[in-house]
């Protein structure tokens, strides 16, 4: 499965056979941006990945420091209780490091990695 946003903020690929949802975003974020990606998981890839353990590769290299960090732990919670049990992170800057290292409200860790083969070779590690 693909989702493409209408907006150009992000694109989201599910792999359902090793459960893993891949995003990529871009720029800078508002929370109606942040929302509508939301509005993905809960309407599409929740009841696609049907609860079970399931994990994810961010890709930020294209994301702006933005000011959106009760959205992201809102997703996070989300997340978590639906089934998220691992989250790598790819990024370039240290800001949006140590900005995804202090979101999610302590639910999740994520690993931070540089490349997205690193995260995903880390994620087959995991079991996924």
């Amino acid at each position: 499965m693909l989702i493409q946003d209408a907006k150009g903020m992000y694109k989201i690929k599910v792999d359902t056979t090793r459960r893993i949802v891949y995003e990529y975003v871009t720029g800078m974020w508002q929370a109606e941006d942040y929302n509508r990606m939301h509005n993905e998981y809960t309407t599409k890839i929740g009841p696609l990945l049907g609860g079970k353990p399931w994990a994810k590769i961010s890709e930020l290299k294209n994301y702006k420091t933005s000011n959106i960090t009760d959205e992201i732990n809102n997703h996070v919670s989300w997340s978590t209780k639906n089934g998220l049990a691992k989250a790598a992170i790819v990024v370039e800057s240290s800001i949006i490091k140590m900005q995804m290292q202090r979101s999610g409200a302590g639910l999740m860790k994520p690993e931070i990695f540089t490349d997205e083969k690193s995260a995903d070779d880390w994620l087959k590690s995991q079991g996924f």
